[in-house]
């Protein structure tokens, strides 16, 4: 660092004390990103920049944090470092929106190197890789004798990380000492003072930022084989700066021959001093600057020549968010089910099989037959110098010695022809992303027990013998105890609902819960979590059940009421009508729908339990998600009038909010929307009154100029067909984060419903900055209030005027001032509250 390096700013997510110390300048600004909402640079030049103008900005973008926007407020060479892409939904994919949206002259990559194709194979700003850039180890204690033989660099969360506690466990059984330290990057440096060797095992197959840290404090570092790409080995030699292991029983081996063997600590002092001469900070920076300043490019951090960088091109964007999509799946399979296989079907781009190779924790295996396109697989994993991780064999040959954890990505057309009982527990259809299936694909999909979870993903629960499960075992076992004994008084709370369904009620029991879990109430509460399906945030008292099944209702009230029994629970609530035998309950109603729509036939099992469930004799109280939920409750059920009903509100998730344009065209770029949509949210038919908005659309005078997209829905049913004839159609699950775009990009939100208990997505769609139109039913203008568009259920020509007019700015501008403005109405927290102090109330009367 001299006196010449230019004035900068750096964005970062993380507060200046957790990393940050001046490495690039002695003129640079830190600005830690507002964890609130994305900075705008547009509105914050004035006060952002240091006395001089920069002439480098360098962001730090994490997935799921904030980032700053609109970037070319500010001068200077703009240079983004891509934060961790290796865990959670979409990582690579959201990173690479957000380089799109940005004027970056530069992208780097640090720990990330094996996902960098990606970015370059997009065409936007140059793509280049610095390690530990941003990574500042702080001194550490002088070397004295070692305190631990062997120490463990990062955190263990099973859930997180299965993979480091499989290895961890292996060490123990084979008696290899070894001491488990913290996950803080600072811990690292500290503990690998402290020890003999010093172990470090990535979290998803990255470069670690503990490598910097131990080699930085002269530790000796044993750190687990990544792939070629990853570039581990590119910037130490294995047996002379470090020792690399490539399995469980590998690892083991070389931590007991370095812990007897003396000679080693050669390898720690080489380690230490070619990273101090390569790599360390002051490096780093230097490099940085020439790069930018001057694009010189040294050797060992040089793309250019990167296989995959040159041979696995894409057709198009499509093609390339195709991959993404498809790599970001395989990588999550490798992270909870390291050891697995990875199945690639006949008739697939032989690329997604090049991006998955450096998923070495899993085996992968590629289905080609001996024709032309075989050869073209064979040639472009030749290339790409991948071809000795990916396994080509026979399509016949694909499941051979696999079992059902494995995970198999295929064409959508396969499906009709593979063996259903040789199908594992994980499929993945990538044409999906932009090409709906046909009608057919679902229910075959459900017939044979799949589940969506996510855009093109689908999965069966298991257990590791195979017989389908939850995502726990279940028996009545005592609950969980993770932050001491259940608080008096102990409320029970069923998550009934979440076995079957993960649709409104689950989100409000979701928002409710992680409300007390924060507040302390949760304290209190108990989960009965059916079949391992319950919610789940992190710390809750849960106790696992079986399914519950409503042919033997009788012996679910005897099971639940021997639960309450055993676990001296005070207060009993369901999310979903479920009673014991004599513990006091709390009821909450979502709807009566059943009860408005005449389908109460006391035959039923669902709605005899409801019935049994509002008429309990122990039933403290009664708690409503709208005030006319809570006027249709009590006049279908006059007898509890004295009792009397509390509403609560549901509220809104702080992830809908508007979204900046750029996010929005990405959004659209994604599904190939060419044209303005009108958004539904949900299923069509019944008193959803999906009829009325397709039959008014049909007679819009500019309806060739708007798409349609219909979130959380099924392929279009055929009666429906006629009425968007020629019109692009776009349904299926959504993310929220997907949600919040999919409402603040749309037209309007239709919403066409007979009744609502509450309509969540219209509260979500006016946080979005979304106009709604909808109908002057059930609790619908209790929930939209002056800030909604309202057309009899019945009108289509209303309907078509309506459609009409929200395209009208001086009526579409007025619906969005006043929807964002109602939106701020409903909260979560005020929710959680109302319920709390109504069982605590009930609680008091038992």
């Amino acid at each position: 660092m001299t006196d010449q390096a230019p004035p900068a700013i750096l964005l970062f997510p993380e507060a200046p004390a957790a990393e940050h110390r001046p490495f690039i300048s002695p003129r640079e600004r830190f600005l830690s990103l507002d964890a609130t909402g994305d900075l705008d640079m547009a509105r914050l030049a004035g006060t952002a920049q240091t006395d001089e103008a920069p002439a480098l900005v360098i962001v730090k973008a994490v997935p799921g944090h904030p980032r700053p926007r609109n970037l070319a407020a500010l001068t200077g060479i703009k240079v983004l470092v891509l934060g961790d892409t290796h865990q959670g939904d979409h990582p690579i994919g959201g990173l690479l929106d957000y380089a799109a949206g940005e004027p970056f002259d530069l992208i780097i990559g640090t720990g990330n190197r094996q996902h960098l194709h990606f970015f370059a194979q997009a065409g936007l700003a140059p793509v280049h890789w610095l390690p530990f850039l941003g990574v500042w180890p702080p001194v550490p204690p002088a070397r004295t004798d070692p305190l631990h033989p062997l120490s463990f660099l990062g955190a263990i969360d099973p859930a997180r990380h299965p993979w480091r506690q499989r290895l961890i466990d292996h060490l123990g059984a084979c008696g290899v000492p070894l001491h488990v330290g913290g996950g803080a990057l600072a811990e690292a440096a500290r503990l690998a003072a402290q020890s003999r060797v010093s172990l470090a095992i990535s979290a998803n197959g990255e470069l670690d930022d503990r490598v910097a840290m131990a080699l930085c404090a002269e530790g000796l570092l044993l750190a687990d084989r990544l792939s070629p790409e990853a570039g581990l080995q590119r910037l130490f030699e294995d047996g002379r700066h470090l020792v690399l292991f490539a399995d469980a029983d590998d690892l083991a081996a070389k931590a007991a021959a370095l812990l007897a063997d003396p000679r080693s600590d050669s390898i720690r002092a080489a380690g230490h001093a070619h990273y101090r001469a390569r790599y360390a900070p002051d490096r780093l920076a230097a490099y940085l600057l020439s790069l930018a300043r001057e694009g010189r490019v040294e050797p060992v951090f040089d793309l250019a020549q990167e296989p995959r960088h040159r041979q696995a091109l894409p057709d198009g964007p499509a093609d390339l968010l195709t991959r993404v999509e498809a790599y970001e799946v395989a990588q999550e399979h490798q992270r909870r089910t390291a050891g697995s296989d990875l199945l690639f079907g006949p008739g697939l781009d032989p690329a997604l099989a090049c991006d998955a190779a450096d998923l070495v924790r899993l085996r992968r295996r590629l289905a080609v037959a001996d024709d032309a396109a075989g050869n073209r697989a064979t040639d472009l994993l030749t290339k790409t110098a991948t071809l000795d991780r990916v396994a080509l064999v026979a399509p016949d040959r694909l499941f051979e010695g696999i079992d059902r954890s494995a995970m198999l990505v295929a064409l959508p057309s396969a499906l009709a022809t593979l063996d259903p009982d040789r199908l594992p527990d994980h499929l993945v259809f990538p044409a999906l992303l932009f090409s709906p299936p046909s009608p057919e694909f679902e229910p075959a999909m459900s017939r044979l027990g799949f589940v969506r979870q996510g855009r093109i993903a689908w999965s069966r629960p298991t257990t590791p013998g195979g017989a389908q499960t939850g995502r726990a075992s279940f028996g009545l076992a005592p609950a969980s105890d993770p932050t001491g004994p259940i608080a008096r008084p102990r409320i029970a709370v069923d998550a009934v609902f979440f076995q079957d369904f993960m649709t409104g009620i689950a989100r409000v029991w979701e928002e409710v819960l992680a409300v007390w879990q924060a507040d302390g109430f949760a304290d209190h509460i108990l989960v009965l979590d059916r079949d391992g399906y319950g919610p789940e945030i992190a710390g809750l008292h849960r106790r696992n059940l079986p399914r519950h099944d409503y042919e033997r209702l009788d012996a679910d009230r005897a099971m639940l009421q021997e639960v309450c029994d055993a676990e001296g629970i005070d207060l009993f609530v369901s999310t979903f009508c479920t009673t014991p035998l004599s513990t006091p309950t709390v009821f909450m109603a979502y709807d009566m729908i059943p009860e408005e729509i005449g389908v109460n036939a006391k035959e039923d099992p669902m709605w005899k339990e409801k019935h049994d469930a509002i008429h309990y004799p122990q039933a403290r109280a009664f708690l409503a998600i709208s005030h006319h939920t809570a006027q249709d409750l009590v006049r279908h059920y006059p007898h509890m009038a004295p009792i009397g009903v509390t509403v609560a509100h549901c509220g809104v998730n702080p992830i809908f909010t508007p979204a900046p344009a750029e996010d929005i065209e990405a959004f659209r770029a994604r599904l190939g929307l060419d044209r303005p949509y009108f958004l539904l949210v949900g299923q069509r038919k019944s008193y959803k009154n999906a009829q009325l908005f397709f039959e008014a659309f049909q007679r819009l005078a500019n309806r060739d100029q708007f798409a349609i997209v219909n979130t959380g829905a099924k392929p279009l049913e055929d009666e429906f067909l006629p009425f968007v004839d020629g019109i692009p159609f776009f349904y299926g699950r959504m993310s929220d984060a997907e949600m919040r775009l999919a409402y603040a990009g749309a037209t309007a939100l239709v919403f066409p419903s007979f009744y609502e208990g509450f309509g969540m997505p219209v509260v979500e769609a006016m946080a979005c900055g979304c106009p709604v139109i909808t109908t002057p039913m059930a609790s619908l203008p209790e929930v939209a209030g002056p800030a909604a568009l309202y057309v009899d259920p019945r009108d289509i020509q209303g309907m078509t005027a309506a459609l009409a007019d929200i395209q009208k700015p001086e009526i579409r501008n007025p619906l969005i001032t006043a929807g964002m403005q109602r939106a701020r109405l409903f909260r979560w927290t005020d929710m959680a509250a109302t319920i709390k102090r109504v069982l605590l109330d009930a609680a008091a009367l038992s």
